[in-house]
């Protein structure tokens, strides 16, 4: 399952750059790195041990060169692997369900990379997890209402996803079309009624807490280098989810709703992401 959600990872984040790669890159050079990490933990022989997972991928031009990207002062990665002529992935020597991890030290993590192009740094602090998720309407919305989502946190940035569902439809899990899905910088949302035009109902609601620099239009990224070389380095905390059966017009849940697979809020996050910096 692991390595399927990776390839649709990396699909996905070539199909949404092509367009990109052939207009822009012909004139100005491009050095952009685009990281990802998550804390987690591994049991070595009984002994527990938090550790950061780490992945993502380059955008660079033909020819160009990277020697290492370390991560606290140490070389993490020093594997790549150049799968077109502008997107590089890469791997260190510690693997874990086919990811790259370094250990945890810190909740502030230091950045720096070697490349033909120079060398780059910068820093990113994990966020602590969202706390008090709440709506205001928890067992029904009527026809031309909103629906108001508070939490508290100390993230840079949230990705909120609230799962709709119209009456008679099924979860496709990782491409629901419906219902609402983005980023924001503060810690109450609201849902304007425009988002629920139908009978149905809301059956799960997922807050991402996101540390690194927001990556809307305009954007500067946190990893900074000579020109060309910049970039993006995100840390994903833990996705904060309720379930619901909130009736939208009278909806009614005609199932129990089915169980998502935990990598799919963070898959649809990095997915999200990466729509926003092309």
């Amino acid at each position: 399952m692991k390595s399927l959600l990776k390839s649709l990872l990396l699909f996905f984040s070539i199909a949404a750059c092509s367009e990109e790669t052939t207009v822009e890159y012909k004139d100005k050079p491009t050095f952009h790195l685009r990281l990802f990490m998550q804390q987690s933990s591994v049991n070595n022989n009984g002994i527990k041990s938090q550790i950061s997972f780490v992945d993502g991928f380059i955008i660079a031009e033909p020819g160009d060169l990277i020697t290492s990207l370390s991560f606290d002062d140490s070389v993490c990665f020093t594997h790549f692997n150049y799968i077109s002529p502008f997107y590089i992935t890469f791997w260190g020597d510690n693997r874990y369900y086919e990811s790259s991890y370094i250990p945890f030290k810190s909740k502030t993590v230091q950045f720096s990379a070697i490349t033909s192009r120079g060398s780059a740094s910068g820093q990113v602090t994990m966020p602590d997890s969202v706390k008090n998720l709440q709506v205001d309407k928890p067992t029904e919305l009527k026809k031309g209402e909103s629906l108001t989502l508070t939490f508290s946190g100390n993230a840079d940035f949230y990705s909120v996803y609230i799962g709709y569902l119209k009456e008679g439809e099924k979860h496709s899990w990782l491409f629901d079309t419906v219902g609402f899905d983005t980023l924001v910088t503060g810690t109450q949302v609201t849902i304007p009624a425009s988002y629920f035009p139908e009978k149905g109902v809301i059956d799960r609601i997922n807050v991402t807490p996101v540390g690194g620099n927001y990556p809307g239009p305009g954007g500067r990224g946190n990893i900074h280098g000579p020109d060309p070389v910049s970039g993006f380095l995100f840390y994903i905390g833990d996705v904060a989810g309720i379930k619901t059966d909130i009736s939208v017009q009278g909806g009614l849940l005609q199932k129990v709703s089915p169980e998502i697979p935990d990598d799919i809020p963070v898959l649809r996050l990095k997915r999200q992401l990466l729509k926003k910096l092309n």
